[in-house]
């Protein structure tokens, strides 16, 4: 008996009118940083620089 049945149709099938996005299919991950400029009116300056770590992780279906 197999277990393991599709609901739905064949991957292959449903990613055809994808073209080359079908690539895309499944999880990514990436890392890049994020700037914001600010006020800075405690130090007397025009503004400060903050800049963070970013760590995304879009997944895409079929």
């Amino acid at each position: 008996m197999n277990l393991l049945q599709r609901a739905a149709a064949p991957i292959k099938q449903t990613q055809e009118h994808l073209g080359p996005l079908a690539e895309l299919a499944g999880a990514w991950v990436s890392h890049g940083y994020n700037m914001i400029a600010v006020p800075d009116h405690q130090n007397k300056q025009i503004f400060r620089l903050i800049v963070n770590a970013t760590k995304q992780t879009p997944t895409f279906t079929p």
